[in-house]
Protein backbone atom coordinates (compact mmCIF):
# COMPACT_ATOMS: atom_id res chain seq x y z
CA UNK A 1 0.00 0.00 0.00
CA UNK A 2 1.19 3.29 -0.59
CA UNK A 3 0.39 6.75 0.75
CA UNK A 4 0.56 10.14 -1.06
CA UNK A 5 0.66 13.29 0.88
CA UNK A 6 1.11 16.89 -0.20
CA UNK A 7 3.70 18.86 1.67
CA UNK A 8 1.01 20.43 3.81
CA UNK A 9 -0.03 17.23 4.91
CA UNK A 10 2.60 15.95 5.40
CA UNK A 11 3.88 18.71 7.65
CA UNK A 12 1.05 17.91 9.57
CA UNK A 13 1.85 13.97 10.00
CA UNK A 14 5.60 15.22 11.12
CA UNK A 15 3.32 17.50 13.87
CA UNK A 16 0.99 14.68 14.66
CA UNK A 17 3.65 11.73 15.30
CA UNK A 18 5.85 14.23 17.16
CA UNK A 19 3.30 14.80 19.67
CA UNK A 20 2.36 11.51 20.01
CA UNK A 21 5.43 10.33 20.86
CA UNK A 22 5.75 12.68 23.26
CA UNK A 23 2.74 12.00 24.83
CA UNK A 24 3.91 8.38 24.82
CA UNK A 25 7.62 8.29 25.72
CA UNK A 26 8.36 11.53 27.43
CA UNK A 27 7.16 10.50 31.01
CA UNK A 28 8.39 6.52 30.42
CA UNK A 29 12.32 5.19 31.62
CA UNK A 30 11.70 3.08 28.42
CA UNK A 31 10.70 4.33 25.59
CA UNK A 32 8.09 2.42 23.67
CA UNK A 33 9.86 1.89 20.07
CA UNK A 34 7.19 1.40 18.41
CA UNK A 35 6.10 5.32 18.83
CA UNK A 36 9.57 6.46 18.22
CA UNK A 37 10.37 4.36 15.53
CA UNK A 38 7.60 5.83 13.50
CA UNK A 39 8.09 9.25 14.45
CA UNK A 40 12.01 8.45 12.94
CA UNK A 41 10.93 6.75 10.08
CA UNK A 42 8.59 10.26 9.29
CA UNK A 43 11.05 12.62 10.03
CA UNK A 44 13.49 10.06 7.91
CA UNK A 45 11.12 11.38 4.54
CA UNK A 46 10.96 14.43 5.24
CA UNK A 47 13.42 15.54 2.44
CA UNK A 48 11.40 13.80 0.21
CA UNK A 49 8.89 16.50 0.58
CA UNK A 50 10.98 19.60 0.78
CA UNK A 51 11.29 19.75 4.30
CA UNK A 52 15.39 18.50 5.06
CA UNK A 53 15.14 22.00 6.91
CA UNK A 54 12.63 20.59 10.12
CA UNK A 55 15.22 17.99 10.51
CA UNK A 56 18.42 17.14 11.86
CA UNK A 57 20.16 13.89 12.06
CA UNK A 58 23.75 14.61 12.89
CA UNK A 59 23.20 14.81 16.69
CA UNK A 60 22.94 11.21 17.63
CA UNK A 61 23.76 7.95 16.09
CA UNK A 62 23.65 7.79 12.34
CA UNK A 63 19.61 7.11 11.10
CA UNK A 64 17.92 8.80 14.00
CA UNK A 65 16.25 12.11 12.97
CA UNK A 66 15.57 14.84 15.08
CA UNK A 67 13.09 18.00 14.76
CA UNK A 68 14.77 21.45 14.58
CA UNK A 69 14.28 24.90 15.79
CA UNK A 70 12.68 25.45 12.08
CA UNK A 71 10.34 22.81 12.81
CA UNK A 72 9.67 24.29 16.41
CA UNK A 73 8.74 27.57 14.42
CA UNK A 74 6.58 26.25 11.52
CA UNK A 75 4.83 23.32 13.54
CA UNK A 76 4.83 24.24 17.21
CA UNK A 77 3.46 21.29 18.63
CA UNK A 78 4.69 21.35 22.08
CA UNK A 79 2.94 24.50 21.97
CA UNK A 80 -0.07 23.09 20.68
CA UNK A 81 0.66 20.45 23.43
CA UNK A 82 1.09 22.77 26.14
CA UNK A 83 -2.27 24.45 25.29
CA UNK A 84 -3.99 20.95 25.77
CA UNK A 85 -2.23 20.28 29.08
CA UNK A 86 -3.16 23.75 30.29
CA UNK A 87 -6.88 23.06 29.94
CA UNK A 88 -6.66 19.79 30.82
CA UNK A 89 -4.82 20.80 34.18
CA UNK A 90 -8.06 22.92 35.44
CA UNK A 91 -10.23 20.08 33.93
CA UNK A 92 -8.50 17.17 35.95
CA UNK A 93 -8.18 19.61 39.21
CA UNK A 94 -11.90 20.45 39.20
CA UNK A 95 -12.79 16.81 38.28
CA UNK A 96 -10.86 15.63 41.22
CA UNK A 97 -11.60 17.90 43.99
CA UNK A 98 -15.21 17.53 43.02
CA UNK A 99 -15.08 13.75 43.46
CA UNK A 100 -13.01 14.27 46.90
CA UNK A 101 -15.99 16.59 48.23
CA UNK A 102 -18.46 14.20 46.78
CA UNK A 103 -17.21 11.07 48.44
CA UNK A 104 -16.66 13.31 51.30
CA UNK A 105 -20.27 14.54 51.64
CA UNK A 106 -21.93 11.24 50.95
CA UNK A 107 -22.21 7.92 52.09
CA UNK A 108 -21.23 5.13 50.16
CA UNK A 109 -25.03 3.31 50.57
CA UNK A 110 -26.03 7.15 49.15
CA UNK A 111 -23.32 7.11 46.38
CA UNK A 112 -24.81 3.62 45.78
CA UNK A 113 -28.89 4.50 45.93
CA UNK A 114 -27.71 7.51 43.20
CA UNK A 115 -28.07 7.05 39.59
CA UNK A 116 -25.23 7.84 36.75
CA UNK A 117 -27.10 10.87 35.90
CA UNK A 118 -27.79 11.99 39.53
CA UNK A 119 -24.01 11.80 40.62
CA UNK A 120 -22.99 13.19 37.04
CA UNK A 121 -25.29 16.61 38.01
CA UNK A 122 -24.25 16.53 41.63
CA UNK A 123 -20.69 16.12 40.20
CA UNK A 124 -21.37 18.78 37.70
CA UNK A 125 -22.08 21.25 40.55
CA UNK A 126 -19.59 20.95 42.36
CA UNK A 127 -16.86 21.35 39.50
CA UNK A 128 -18.61 24.47 38.72
CA UNK A 129 -17.82 25.57 41.78
CA UNK A 130 -14.17 24.59 41.41
CA UNK A 131 -13.76 26.16 37.97
CA UNK A 132 -15.40 28.98 39.28
CA UNK A 133 -13.05 29.16 41.94
CA UNK A 134 -10.43 28.81 39.36
CA UNK A 135 -11.27 31.64 37.09
CA UNK A 136 -11.28 34.46 39.81
CA UNK A 137 -8.41 33.46 41.80
CA UNK A 138 -6.61 30.69 39.94
CA UNK A 139 -4.45 28.68 42.78
CA UNK A 140 -3.88 31.42 45.31
CA UNK A 141 -6.32 30.15 47.70
CA UNK A 142 -5.13 26.42 47.82
CA UNK A 143 -3.41 25.68 50.80
CA UNK A 144 -2.57 22.47 52.58
CA UNK A 145 -3.30 21.33 55.41
CA UNK A 146 -0.76 19.96 57.70
CA UNK A 147 -2.75 17.97 59.88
Amino acid sequence: MKINFTKEQFKTLMGAVQIANWVVNSQREEALEDYAALTNFVFSHAKDFGLEEYVDDSEGELGTFYSTPAFSKAIPAFRWLADYEEVSFWDELAARLARREFEASHTKQEIEAMSDCEEIDVLAVLEDKYFDEFDEHGIDRFYFDSN
